[in-house]
This record gives structure tokens, sequence and C-alpha cells, in this order.
């Protein structure tokens, strides 16, 4: 696996506040950045973290996807 870092990141507006159904999960809790990957290739791509509590669940390239 190549090696992937995350060089910049930025929070993105929460447009909602609404619970995410039975979990009871206000969308405040729930946080969206914008990141930009750099590959082991010096190759730069944009993808997204979503974190909830803090809690990384989603990070997102056009081919990197970890929990």
């Amino acid at each position: 696996m190549s090696t992937e870092e995350i060089i910049s990141m930025k929070k993105r507006p929460n447009t909602k506040t609404q619970d995410l159904g039975p979990l009871n999960i206000s969308l405040e809790n729930v946080l969206s950045y914008d990141i930009e990957i750099e590959t082991g290739s010096g190759n730069k791509r944009r993808g997204r973290k979503v974190t909830l509590y803090g809690v990384p669940l989603l990070i997102s390239g056009r081919s990197l996807h970890m929990a």
C-alpha cells in the first residue's frame, strides 16, 4: 500500500441539525471535512473525512477508502 498523507483539512459547515433516525444522533455531532491527500508518488487528490464525536467514520478519496 502506498503511503498517503492528509496535507490539508477544512471543516465543512453543517447544513442540517435533524436527528439521524433511530440512532438519535444530531448532525451537530457529525463533522465533515474537505481534505487534500498526497500520495507517495507526490500526486494530490481531494477527499472527504467524516467524524462522529471526533471518531473517524469515513475517509474517502478517489481510490482511498478507510474506516
